[in-house]
């Protein structure tokens, strides 16, 4: 048979041939001869562009139709996508069953005996320029195995147009075997994610592994993106330097390692809450009964990456795992996010008994510190109460039994009067911690002068302490008035209790009071009042609870004094502090009042 002639449907299966014949019309009358000699079944395979030829081309939608009606069963295998979407409709109406296959670029047909082949130069739907025939048996056979295994890879027609019309992705389950593009798509899934990324690794050396490939510093950018990521890793002290180095949180992120959010200050952290889960990255430590055989990564609970662990002596990523399995199923990606949610909530189960077993720790430590302090104070309490009582109940006695002039005891009524007024001092100080812990210390508001009360509290000293003590009191100030408004009572309790403390502290030396304003940035004025002696300073085993209750190391007092005061300043809207002299002996207190701009204030 030579090119101008084309087969018959007598002619072609009286001989075993291979052929091309050339020019459209020859090709067209191969294809429609192939379909009339066609008895039992018609398998074409065609790209997405043929699809429209096929239908389009009436003298060939007529033969597949007759054939049909012959009873000769016709498969067609294409691409389904946008454009040729009416088309598979059309043919669907025609053939039998209609498949789809991404990215099929074939162009062929199978009858029981014969086989034809278009040969097509691109994707344009219009007739080819030659055609291949043959209809030797063991050819057609070997046909016939590949377009069945391209069949069976296919999805049903009715199911790609469902997901073209609705927008969803077909499921897959495809098993990686390359290294590379394992790692390769890794990154492609971090980077693609959009809300969530969930991550185990199988040892801590995959950790590592994926530290150095790129991968977790990728889990970082994408929590800072807003995405929620969470990491579940075997630990051990290489991982914790790790962490630390690459994930080291910056202005913008919020790293969360086993319950505790680290802020950009290294040195504090604080508990996390489960609020602002926004630019976090979560990571939690595994339990070595815990631990898998398997790295998995699962984005945004679509896509699920496994990696089995083959050598975890490597160093690399491509030389330490084996066989991935990447898919999309949704039952499949649903039981790995179960696996991680359920590793997940039994480490956040154990911190939570972690810490529940820490607080309690905590209130026990609280509770024994309370009842030493409890009893310190009765102690002290007891015996600062007795101390004054001591004199004025002995010296009232013997004033009871006396004859004449009263001006002769008056030494021992003086003593008397200092006395009770220091009892009077203690029961008012334990009355206001009452009230302040209950919340009913009552406050007066009025103008009053800083300036005024100090060198009326400087006058009472030298007139009934000065004898008793050989300390100088110096006031440096260089304002007339330093007008606030407040409580003046309280106000000038709190300079007396300063006052005390430093003249309990300072037998034989130095203790200068200054009042002065400053200006912040804010505009905002205050009184700064200051009270510096040179005595032996603070004890620093008391520094860290100096404003609470009971502290205190003194053999007078019982530790209320400073507490109160903070308490009173606060509510004022004033800060009091306290530290010792870095360069000499002695304590510096200090509190702020806000300036009253109202008053009278003169330089």
């Amino acid at each position: 048979m030579d090119a101008s002639t084309t087969p018959s449907p007598s002619t072609i299966a009286d001989v075993n041939r291979t052929k091309v014949y050339h020019g459209s019309k020859r090709v067209i009358e191969a294809e429609i001869n192939f379909v009339l000699n066609a008895k039992r079944n018609i398998d074409t395979c065609m790209n997405y562009a043929r699809l429209l030829l096929a239908i389009r081309t009436e003298s060939i939608r007529k033969s597949l139709m007759d054939a049909k009606s012959r009873g000769v069963k016709i498969r067609c295998l294409t691409e389904i996508n946008k454009d040729n979407l009416r088309c598979c409709r059309e043919l669907m109406n025609i053939v039998e069953e209609v498949r789809h296959l991404e990215g099929i670029m074939g162009n062929f047909m199978i009858s029981e005996s014969e086989y034809l082949a278009p040969v097509v130069f691109d994707g344009q739907a219009k007739v080819a320029p030659k055609i291949i025939y043959c209809n030797i048996n063991s050819f057609v056979e070997q046909q016939q195995y590949f377009f069945n295994m391209l069949w069976n890879k296919a999805e049903t027609a009715d199911q790609r147009i469902r997901e073209i019309e609705e927008g969803i992705k077909p499921d897959f389950i495809e098993t990686i075997r390359d290294p590379y593009e394992v790692q390769k798509l890794v990154f492609e899934l971090i980077d693609g994610a959009s809300k969530e990324i969930l991550c185990i690794f199988s040892t801590a050396n995959a950790f590592r592994r994926q530290t150095k490939s790129g991968a977790v510093r990728l889990l970082k950018k994408a929590s800072l993106r807003g995405l929620k990521v969470r990491i579940l890793t075997p630990f051990d002290e290489k991982i914790e330097k790790i962490i630390k180095e690459e994930l080291e949180p910056d202005d913008t992120s919020d790293v969360c390692i086993n319950g505790n959010r680290v802020n950009h200050d290294r040195n504090k952290q604080k508990h996390d809450d489960g609020q602002n889960n926004a630019n976090k990255l979560k990571i939690r430590f595994i339990q070595p009964q815990l631990q898998t055989k398997v790295s998995i990564v699962v984005v945004d609970r679509k896509y699920s990456l496994v990696a089995e662990l083959k050598d975890d002596s490597k160093d690399t990523s491509v030389e330490a795992i084996g066989l991935t399995s990447y898919s999309n199923s949704k039952s499949t990606v649903s039981s790995y996010v179960s696996i991680l949610d359920s590793l997940w909530a039994q480490l956040d189960l154990y911190e939570q008994v972690k810490e529940s077993n820490h607080q309690q720790e905590i209130l026990i430590k609280k509770l024994q510190l309370h009842d030493t302090l409890q009893k310190e104070f009765i102690n002290v309490a007891a015996h600062e109460l007795r101390t004054p009582v001591q004199p004025i109940l002995g010296l009232t006695d013997i004033l009871e039994n006396k004859n004449g002039n009263i001006e002769q005891y008056k030494e021992s009524l003086s003593v008397i009067a200092r006395n009770a007024r220091r009892l009077k001092h203690l029961t008012e100080d334990i009355l206001d911690v009452s009230r302040i812990d209950g919340n009913s210390l009552e406050l007066r508001s009025e103008e009053f002068d800083l300036v005024s009360i100090i060198n009326g509290l400087l006058n009472d000293y030298r007139k009934y302490q000065a004898p008793l003590n050989r300390s100088e009191i110096s006031f440096e100030c260089n304002v007339k008035n330093a007008v606030v408004r407040g409580d003046r009572q309280r106000i000038g309790q709190i300079i007396q209790n300063l006052l005390d403390n430093a003249l309990n502290f300072t037998k034989d030396g130095l203790i200068t009071i200054s009042v002065s304003r400053k200006t912040q940035n804010t505009n905002k004025n205050e009184w700064i009042i200051i009270v510096k002696d040179n005595g032996r300073g603070i004890d620093l085993e008391l520094m860290p609870r100096l404003f609470t209750k009971f502290a205190t190391k003194s053999l007078h007092g019982i530790g209320l004094g400073l507490y109160i005061s903070k308490s009173i300043i606060e509510a004022h809207g004033g800060r009091i502090w306290a530290m010792n002299n870095t360069n000499q002996k002695g304590a510096i207190f200090g509190f702020s009042l806000p300036a009253n701009d109202n008053g009278n204030i003169t330089n």
